[in-house]
């Protein structure tokens, strides 16, 4: 729903940033600003499914166990090298930083390090 709410899903958009993928960490980057995104125009139009973002993190049988508050206080302190690797690579935002910007509404969710 976020994603069709910012535009993210049209021909031309998607033709648009093509070119960004040929540039390493660039296509990744701009993917990753697109999640948050989606996320902020998910959570304007229906705040209480923020929760939703811990299927993520848990599956569908273990969700509800997952602890949104505790992975967004990770997001702050996980670090290291491997960490450092995946969120340069990554399309997607980890979940810890994630839930981390979805819980805090007033900071952006950190597309680079």
């Amino acid at each position: 729903m976020g994603h069709l709410a910012a535009g993210h899903t049209g021909y031309w958009r998607r033709v648009a940033t093509l070119g960004a993928d040929l540039v390493p960490g660039l296509g990744s980057a701009l993917s990753r600003a697109c999640e948050y995104t989606a996320d902020n125009h998910a959570h304007a139009h229906v705040p209480e499914g923020a929760h939703g973002v811990r299927l993520y993190a848990g599956g569908p049988t273990l969700y509800r166990r997952v602890n949104l508050g505790e992975m967004a206080a990770r997001a702050h302190t996980d670090r290291g090298c491997s960490l450092l690797l995946y969120h340069l690579l990554s399309r997607h935002p980890g979940n810890t930083r994630r839930m981390a910007a979805l819980r805090d509404r007033d900071r952006r969710g950190r597309v680079f390090l």
